[in-house]
């Protein structure tokens, strides 16, 4: 049993340490997130423009020029204005709102141009929604399961003197070529805008629903005005051949080849946060509001949520033409979900869900994801603040200025706003739009899963346990040579066959590096890969190394025979020379730096440990870690606990020990150079249960906690 210290706070777990983390090694990413998206602040934004041009875009919102405008932003880090801006109405379906959202381009006049690492900003009404807070809420969410998504922040926008535009808009980060890049590390692949944009004359359908349209040529689908490609000039073809490939693969090709067309984990990552938060305006239901990027370094579509309003309950009585009247998306079950999608036709379920769920260790991962954003992200202890600051940083602005009672979508007045987290605390039908308060929706909706949602199988007892991006003087391989590793660590009371899993320092390229044949980990071993691209070098050296500038990790991936599921994974922040990170304690899902480095041994974090390894009777191992390297270290043990003090003329005289005054020393022990020290000790029957160890460093004289075995 590991004794440890009771003051360790802890982050929250396991969706943080999958698929893509916060990119914030990027330069223009970390820069807008400084400056720019900050959650606590309410900007001001304040358009100066020809009132020509105004009167034009509110006579005809579907104007797509922009029109010169200049721009002063205002926040506590910044009071600065913008001439030559590009302005105009956007969005699709919100353009017949009253408060329709606007577009503002840095780069439409000034080519090039950012501000502060940002090309556009999209000021969204979100005008279905009295919180203001659902759209804000869900991409947060999504982040933390590990999704690339959109960050946001709320805006005071006034255009002119106020009289026309004056209100409460929310910034939506742009998904273009600067997202990509700093999410994925590559801007060049095909990016494709997909939204429902509802049936066409003479075209079956207007739905972003990726159903194969014959003949299935590029042209058929760069002609749909549900399909746009973003940076590529119009270039369909991957797109054409994707479609081709989840509708007409047979099921065995389609199992083999689907984790090479789509990153798989990060699409069920997703599709498991809209199922949790009640979003049916993305692909699953409303074949609507995603993107698909093409990673070129991974060869493989990514997923990326969009227009997130619809969610926490917003519900409408458009739909009951293809099924229900109204929809309690807080009590809709697991296997119901997608019952009634009305983007894909009646009672018709999303093509690529279908085929991706037929496929059973992608449903587990399903099941798995939905109940790790339940009690994770989702959950009202990760959002009880937040919701509490957004609506006291609201107050003063929500539903106030132009936008509002008659002026505004759905009558809401600031009192809508006030109520809106808290009420309707259970559902109400026919309350349109929001049949929910946020909060109860996401009691109601925590329950619901709880107490109906499958439970998943258990994963392997594997974690990656620690890792170093940049080794320069902690430990040699084989060659000689301070090489990048990994360790793994067996958590669990049986072996783990790790043969045929993988290693990759990317989530989307889960076939990367397979384990060799026969490496088996032990109950409680741990076990280390060195990540040098020097395969010669021996068995456990990977095809791929590490990056200290914070942009990549390590992932483990199950054998071809389970779909290459995601099993584990550890982000790793920029580090400098000789820093680990990993889980403490070990097998843990939360991650920290690492006071020292510690492969093959348990994870310190700056304390002495004592580590017992072993059953008695029988041989046990006296682990201690964080010793001085090289220094001594003592073994005491005695058969009760007390507080017995070293004596005058001893090493460490005067120090209170926690065993009792009949405290004998065992053995001195050597440290190694990691400052980790190990003494064996064999134990008969009779013995188990009757003495306390504790371990003592001589050259601090810092002692461990007192383990009874």
């Amino acid at each position: 049993m590991r004794l440890l210290p009771l003051c360790l706070l802890w982050l929250a777990a396991s969706p943080l340490l999958a698929q893509y983390p916060y990119p914030l090694h990027d330069a223009s990413f970390a820069e807008a997130d400084s400056v720019i998206f900050l959650d606590q602040e309410v900007m001001h934004v304040t358009v100066t423009m020809d009132e020509a041009d105004l009167d034009a875009f509110l006579a005809d919102r579907w104007i797509e020029e922009y029109a010169r405008c200049t721009v002063r932003f205002q926040n506590s880090k910044i009071d600065e204005t913008l001439m030559d801006v590009g302005i105009r109405p956007r969005g699709f379906s919100a353009r017949s709102s009253k408060k329709f959202p606007w577009k503002l381009s840095f780069t439409e006049f000034v080519p090039g141009r950012k501000f502060h690492g940002l090309k556009k900003f999209n000021l969204g009404g979100d005008a279905t929604d009295p919180s203001l807070c659902r759209s804000t809420l869900t991409f947060r969410i999504h982040r933390a399961m590990g999704v690339p998504a959109p960050r946001t922040h709320h805006v005071w926008l006034t255009i002119n003197d106020g009289r026309k535009i004056k209100g409460t808009f929310i910034n939506f980060e742009q998904v273009d070529d600067e997202f990509v890049d700093a999410w994925f590390g590559n801007d060049t692949g095909d990016l494709y805008k997909c939204r429902n944009k509802g049936p066409l004359p003479g075209v079956p359908g207007g739905e972003a629903d990726l159903q194969y349209i014959w003949p299935g040529t590029p042209e058929v689908y760069r002609n749909r005005p549900s399909y746009e490609e973003k940076i590529n000039d119009e270039n369909f073809v991957l797109f054409a051949n994707f479609v081709d490939f989840i509708n007409n693969a047979d099921d065995a090709a389609f199992r083999a080849g689907i984790g090479s067309w789509l990153n798989v984990d990060g699409f069920l990552r997703a599709m498991a946060v809209d199922m949790t938060i009640g979003g049916w305006d993305g692909y699953w239901i409303g074949a609507n509001n995603y993107y698909l990027y093409w990673n070129v370094d991974s060869q493989r579509f990514e997923y990326l949520p969009w227009d997130t309003d619809h969610t926490f309950g917003m519900d409408y009585v458009v739909y009951p033409i293809y099924g229900d009247f109204g929809n309690n998306w807080a009590a809709r079950g697991y296997y119901n979900w997608g019952k009634s999608g009305f983007g894909h036709g009646l009672n018709a379920t999303a093509v690529l869900i279908a085929r991706i769920l037929s496929i059973p260790a992608y449903d587990q991962a399903l099941m798995r994801y939905v109940r790790e954003c339940k009690d994770g992200p989702f959950s009202l202890d990760a959002n009880d603040a937040f919701l509490n600051m957004k609506h006291l940083l609201l107050l003063p602005y929500a539903f106030q200025g132009v936008f509002s009672g008659l002026d505004m979508d759905w009558l809401y007045t600031p009192i809508s706003f006030t109520t809106a987290f808290e009420w309707p605390f259970e559902y109400e039908r026919f309350r349109v739009p929001c049949t929910w308060g946020l909060k109860p929706f996401i009691r109601k909706r925590m329950e619901k899963i709880e107490e109906t949602y499958p439970f998943p199988q258990p994963l392997p007892t594997v974690r990656v346990n620690e890792a170093m991006a940049d080794n320069d003087a902690t430990l040699r391989d084989e060659a000689g040579e301070f090489e990048d590793w990994v360790e793994l660590y067996n958590y669990g009371a049986s072996p783990v066959d790790l043969s045929g899993m993988y290693l990759s320092d990317q989530p989307g390229t889960p076939k990367q590096w397979q384990i060799p044949a026969g490496t088996v980990l032990s109950p409680g071993e741990f076990l280390l890969f060195w990540c040098d691209n020097d395969l010669w070098q021996g068995s456990l050296h990977t095809n791929f190394k590490l990056s200290k500038d914070g942009d990549e990790g390590v992932y483990l991936f199950d054998t071809d025979a389970n779909d290459n599921r995601w099993l584990a994974s550890l982000h790793l922040p920029r580090s400098f020379s000789d820093q680990s990170f990993g889980m403490f304690p070990d097998g843990s899902l939360h991650a920290k730096a690492l006071d020292r480095p510690t492969p093959r041994y348990a994870n310190w974090d700056g304390s002495l440990m004592l580590d017992v390894l072993g059953d008695c009777p029988g041989t046990l191992e006296f682990n201690v870690i964080g010793a001085s390297p090289y220094g001594q270290v003592a073994y005491l043990v005695s058969q009760g606990m007390g507080n017995a003090t070293v004596p005058t003329g001893t090493a460490c005289e005067g120090l209170v020990l926690g065993l009792d005054a009949f405290a004998t020393l065992a053995a001195v022990v050597e440290a190694n150079e990691n400052g980790t020290a190990i003494f064996r000790q064999a134990l008969q029957a009779p013995a188990c249960g009757r003495w306390f160890v504790q371990a003592v460093d001589l050259n601090t004289c810092q002692a461990t906690e007192v383990h009874n075995f």
